[in-house]
């Protein structure tokens, strides 16, 4: 699998990629790192009777309650304390345990092609996607993606290499085409990945104020978003004038960028907006981590699996 991965991304250095066959090579080292680290993953691999308990009733270590005895019910289940108080024979239930999954949606629409420090939004989200993807990879955890763009590209999940294929080599929608709804991406997850799932979430959030569409999932999914930042998104540089411009509102802003009174504006503006979201979404309990375009080294940032 491993020398599928990095053919896919020397096919793809060929052309205009994000990351060259180089970056991949390290990425692949620091999802190495991240599987020799102490990660919550690897405490739930030792685990011996399942990783992730669900809402389910079924086999595990996990009890929820207990109900009368029915023709096939496994006579080691039966609940002798609570059948001797009483006139019927129960037996114990508990919460199915099952193995999960990884889903990986990976935001390539217009507002990540943005970067001031190191690189591009777009190509900071993709090595995320690759560490975990290489984590997957040597956990033989299943894993399934989407690529957004114009639209949701829902990937093969026994294809893991058609992720490399379709997000290294960037081909930006053409101007003044209508682009994906994040909302209505993160609407169609159950119709596309398994209940039980780990679901990261790899954007800059633009289109997206709250974590409204995000709390239906929580009940059947383990929710991670992952905000890519560029720091001049939060201070501009001192550079002149200059027209900003809304990724989803026609109205236009002038700012004196070395006027210190407006750049302290706008970094006021921008942080009230990032840090809001950030709190939005944690009431709703959703993982939250913020990720800037200038880190490297990943392995100090991850989170396999998230929350628990």
């Amino acid at each position: 699998m491993r020398s599928v991965l990095l053919h896919s991304f020397h096919k793809a250095s060929q052309q205009a990629v994000l990351l060259s066959e180089n970056d991949v090579q390290s990425l692949r080292q620091q999802a190495s790192q991240l599987q020799s680290s102490a990660t919550p993953l690897h405490a739930i691999q030792s685990q011996q009777a399942g990783w992730l308990p669900t809402q389910r009733p079924g086999s595990g270590m996990d009890y929820a309650e207990s109900r009368v005895y029915q023709p096939g019910d496994d006579p080691r289940a039966i609940n002798w304390r609570l059948s001797a108080r009483s006139q019927e024979t129960f037996v114990k239930i508990f919460h199915q345990e099952s193995r999960p999954e990884i889903c990986l949606l990976l935001d390539q629409r217009r507002s990540m092609f943005f970067g001031t420090r190191s690189r591009l939004k777009a190509a900071q989200a993709l090595r995320v996607a690759v560490v975990l993807m290489y984590a997957a990879v040597q956990h033989q955890i299943p894993l399934s993606s989407a690529v957004i763009k114009e639209q949701a590209n829902w990937l093969d999940p026994s294809d893991v290499a058609s992720l490399l294929h379709t997000a290294n080599q960037p081909d930006l929608a053409t101007r003044g085409a209508v682009e994906a709804d994040l909302a209505g991406v993160i609407s169609a997850i159950p119709q596309q990945v398994p209940v039980g799932s780990i679901v990261y979430i790899l954007s800059d959030f633009s289109d997206l104020d709250d974590g409204t569409s995000l709390s239906a999932l929580l009940e059947n999914y383990h929710v991670q978003l992952v905000h890519i930042m560029d720091k001049a998104e939060l201070a501009l540089p001192a550079i002149g004038k200059m027209r900003l411009q809304s990724m989803h509102q026609s109205s236009l802003v002038m700012l004196d960028s070395n006027q210190k009174k407006e750049r302290d504006y706008f970094a006021g503006f921008a942080r009230q907006r990032a840090d809001g979201f950030k709190e939005k979404v944690e009431e709703a309990g959703i993982a939250y981590s913020r990720l800037m375009t200038d880190v490297d080294a990943l392995e100090h940032e991850l989170f396999l699996p998230v929350g628990l």
